[in-house]
């Protein structure tokens, strides 16, 4: 029974995957299974004891994570093969991505142990595994699924100089090495080949279902940035969270504005520390000290509890008990590693003898019910957020959209309203009527964003309502007295209508503003006036 563990619970992984929508009601729960039981394959085999029914599990799972990737492959290169409920179109892939990445990030290294250390026929299916989940954690195009290859670079490094003993080994363990590395490099620096397209088919997908703009916040249509990006761009604070999670103000504040974080109050001390876990910088601290550490016990069998390892320990245990906080795709890849090390070290000092599985199985358990229990409410925001799109269920979408605007939209004149991008792309199709709704709506949500305003007013005149947009122009005038293109529209629209006078009153407005005029959208209008005045 124990040898269809692992086909039991990567069926189950698969099945969360598809049902969509309704998979974060139980993901947080089948990871923590997957994660126990991946943990007993890691620390049950012993190359040793040669214990067979131990070779089965892991064999099995070998067969099961290649399957599970393949599969996954397929649904990367567009074949879309579990699209088959239009009404959850959305939801599919990125659960399916999801389901999977954790899954893979959690198989990984139990495979690449078992490809250090097997020598019979399995070596090839161990092989072929291993490359095809680094393939298809790559394609992920996720922060998460590179830094886990990154991870697996490091350990190939280090933990395979080690493994072989002879010559002719290791310098088959170099080779091995250096291919991977430029490899698995190649591909993570040039990975981001579909992003603009994928963003914007998710941003439409979006747009059509509320009628919304595709601006920042709404959905998960935040810029991918390659792990080259992030080390060099953003070295300590990293990118944040940049999911749609992000919109809910108990759980996680828009962290992309920078000057709304640093000028609001109300900043909620559990929304940063989430903010913080994703860091690269945490993340780049983990993968030091786990080379580091791995190296030292692959090269000393003795190893002791010294001043050394202790700080390399600390440093490792802080990032591996930050990052189960932010439930990234790697991070339990990251206890299991993490656990297996403690487990051997606390074995050493103590006085009564305790396997190290045993320590290391307590400590694992901890953290993963740690990180199962803080990210629950995350996992149920997720599921909100998919049931309002998906659904079009206007109570809860209304609650969902009510929530994003109190924290995305606060009173920041910064910040663009929903409806704005979809406004421009109306009246660039003629409808105007469906833009004047639209941006009136926007404009109840941002009433601060001064674009929009503008919008309303020049949707007016193109409709023939010159009263309407005078009124709208004048309002401007009086609220933003540095925002110039309403100014020279308000001008246009006095000289076209006849009011020559009123025209050349808004004009010596404005004229002295040189350096606020230049940069307007509008300027040539204002330059063809300002002929027509100085003659």
């Amino acid at each position: 029974m124990a040898v269809y563990l692992p086909v039991l619970f990567s069926g189950i992984l698969i099945l969360s995957g598809l049902i969509n929508g309704y998979s974060f009601q139980i993901q947080p729960y089948i990871s923590l299974i997957a994660t126990i039981t991946v943990m007993v394959f890691i620390f049950s085999f012993n190359q040793d004891t040669g214990n067979r029914l131990q070779e089965s599990l892991i064999n099995c799972a070998s067969v099961v994570t290649l399957i599970f990737s393949v599969i996954g492959l397929l649904q990367i290169v567009k074949l879309d093969i579990f699209d088959f409920r239009e009404t959850l179109r959305l939801g599919s892939t990125l659960n399916l991505r999801n389901s999977a990445a954790e899954f893979l990030s959690l198989a990984i290294p139990l495979i690449f142990f078992k490809l250090l250390t097997t020598a019979n026929k399995w070596k090839y299916v161990y092989t072929l595994s291993f490359f095809i989940c680094l393939s298809y954690l790559i394609t992920l195009r996720t922060r998460s699924a590179m830094l886990v290859c990154f991870i697996l670079c490091l350990l190939i490094l280090f933990v395979s100089i080690t493994t072989f003993r002879t010559e002719l080994k290791v310098r088959f363990s170099f080779s091995y090495t250096v291919l991977c590395l430029i490899g698995i490099i190649f591909i993570v620096y040039t990975s981001a080949l579909y992003t603009d397209s994928e963003r914007e088919n998710l941003g439409d997908s979006i747009i059509k279902t509320f009628d919304l703009s595709d601006g920042p916040g709404i959905g998960r249509i935040h810029y991918f940035k390659s792990v080259s990006e992030i080390l060099i761009d953003h070295p300590i604070i990293g990118t944040g969270p940049g999911s749609f999670y992000s919109n809910f103000r108990k759980y996680n504040l828009y962290m992309s504005n920078d000057d709304y974080l640093r000028n609001n109050n109300d900043i909620n001390p559990h929304s940063v520390f989430l903010h913080i876990a994703n860091d690269s910088g945490i993340t780049g601290l983990t993968l030091i000290a786990l080379a580091i550490f791995v190296f030292v016990i692959k090269i000393r069998r003795d190893v002791k509890f010294t001043f050394f390892n202790f700080v390399l320990i600390s440093v490792f245990a802080g990032s591996i008990i930050i990052m189960s906080v932010s439930f990234a795709y790697m991070n339990l890849a990251f206890m299991i590693l993490f656990s297996f090390i403690a487990g051997r070290l606390i074995s050493q000092f103590r006085v009564k003898k305790v396997l190290p599985k045993v320590y290391s199985t307590l400590i694992l358990i901890i953290l993963a019910l740690f990180s199962i229990i803080i990210n629950s409410g995350r996992f149920y925001s997720e599921q909100n957020y998919l049931k309002a799109l998906t659904t079009r269920d206007s109570n809860l979408s209304s609650i969902y959209f009510n929530r994003i605007f109190e924290s995305v939209y606060p009173v920041d004149p910064n910040q663009i309203p929903p409806g704005h991008y979809q406004t421009s792309r109306l009246i660039a199709k003629g409808d105007l009527q469906s833009a004047l709704n639209i941006a009136i709506r926007a404009r109840k949500i941002q009433p601060y964003y001064a674009p929009i305003w503008n919008n309303i007013g020049t949707i007016n005149f193109m409709l023939g309502e010159k009263q309407v947009a005078i009124v709208e122009f004048d309002k401007i005038m009086n609220t933003f007295r540095n925002y110039i293109e309403p100014q020279i529209n308000l001008m246009l629209l006095y000289y076209n209508s006849g009011e020559i006078l009123k025209a050349k009153e808004v004009f010596f407005k404005i004229s002295n503003k040189n350096e606020l005029v230049s940069e307007a959208s509008n300027y040539d209008n204002y330059l063809k006036l300002k002929s027509i005045f100085d003659d």
